[in-house]
């Protein structure tokens, strides 16, 4: 049965891909081929949104956990650098407490930044191929696994992403490792 206005989905269906899918949408995605599922959106994760913003509402698992994917673009911290911007959200708003020789811009300029940040939690894991009709399995990718970090704020840990990205070593992946296809995890408290 079907609910007026929802989507054609069957009853009890999750979209729960494997990593090697996931490669193979961000491939169809980066390559600009019909995607194969409508389930995954793009979104700037590393913008002015928050987690919880981007995320939306989503009634929790039964596990107590939710799950949204995304296709996104990193942002380089220099145009030909190797290194990504990893904060998130808009900066808190800061009143300054100091004398007007400028101590206080001096302050701030110490101080870490406000915004949220998605923190590394391991290095690039692989992602491989098993290989077809007896070739050597491949590496298709990497993962790599963050969680969202602000200080005094009750978000603070509550928010998972992984990001998987395409192996650069093939010539069609050349120049792809900006595009990366999310996985977004909301941790519920139990």
């Amino acid at each position: 049965m079907e609910m007026e206005g929802s989507a054609a989905v069957p009853v009890g269906y999750r979209f729960e891909p494997t990593e090697k899918e996931l490669l193979q949408y961000l491939f169809h995605y980066t390559m600009g081929l019909p995607l194969p599922c409508k389930e995954i959106k793009t979104e700037d994760l590393y913008g002015e949104k928050e987690p919880w913003e981007i995320f939306g509402d989503q009634p929790e698992a039964e596990e107590g956990t939710a799950v949204k994917y995304f296709y996104s673009t990193l942002k380089r911290k220099r145009a030909a650098g190797a290194r990504f911007e990893r904060e998130v959200g808009k900066p808190a708003e800061t009143t300054g407490d100091g004398d007007d020789d400028g101590s206080t811009t001096r302050k701030k300029k110490r101080m870490k930044s406000s915004r949220g940040q998605w923190h590394g939690q391991d290095s690039a894991q692989p992602i491989m191929d098993d290989g077809n009709g007896g070739a050597a399995a491949a590496v298709m990718g990497f993962k790599r696994s963050f969680v969202y970090k602000r200080e005094k704020s009750d978000q603070n840990g509550r928010w998972l992403l992984k990001e998987y990205f395409l192996n650069e070593v093939f010539p069609e992946f050349a120049g792809k490792k900006d595009f990366v296809l999310c996985r977004l995890k909301k941790k519920t408290k139990k």
